[in-house]
């Protein structure tokens, strides 16, 4: 009877493991997902930051914006393109993450 139990607490505790291994890779998948998607998201406000610095960089060329503003529409381009390249950074992490567990299964 004693071993009967052990038996059955060995099959529960592998079937807690099994499912536990489950959750945390559909976890790593959407936090792949969304990491990828935060690059799609970056990558539209460089898009925008350009657009917005060349309009500002004709409007100061033609004398009807400051320096001022180019230098702040300069200055979020730029650090729009931090963000793209935060956001790519996060995504190879995730991604090695991911792989690492579905390689291992640990």
């Amino acid at each position: 009877k004693r071993m009967e139990n052990d038996a059955q607490k060995a099959e529960n505790q592998q079937e807690y493991l099994n499912g536990q291994l489950v959750l945390q890779m559909h976890k790593l998948w959407e936090d792949l997902n969304c990491s990828y998607e935060k690059i799609g998201i970056a990558a539209d406000e460089v898009a925008l930051g350009e657009l917005a610095e060349s309009r500002m960089l004709a409007r100061y060329l033609s004398g009807q914006a400051t320096i001022a503003e180019l230098l702040t529409a300069r200055t979020d381009l730029r650090l729009a393109q931090d963000k793209l390249t935060e956001a790519r950074i996060e995504y190879a992490k995730t991604l090695s993450s991911y792989l690492s567990k579905s390689r291992t299964g640990n």
